[in-house]
């Protein structure tokens, strides 16, 4: 059985494959939606802590 990654650590891959782009919040919660399918209260204060 694999291993499920934590909420954290899918949205940190998500707003990791975006680092260094300019304006990349939309394109994070885009990636947030096609990864989870919404964006939820608890990702919000990763996303401010990561980017």
């Amino acid at each position: 059985m694999a291993l499920e990654r934590s909420l954290p650590d899918r949205v940190r891959a998500v707003v990791d494959a975006h680092r260094g782009d300019r304006g990349a919040l939309l394109p994070i919660l885009h990636g947030l939606q096609a990864e989870f399918g919404y964006v939820s209260q608890e990702m919000v204060p990763v996303v401010a802590a990561l980017s």
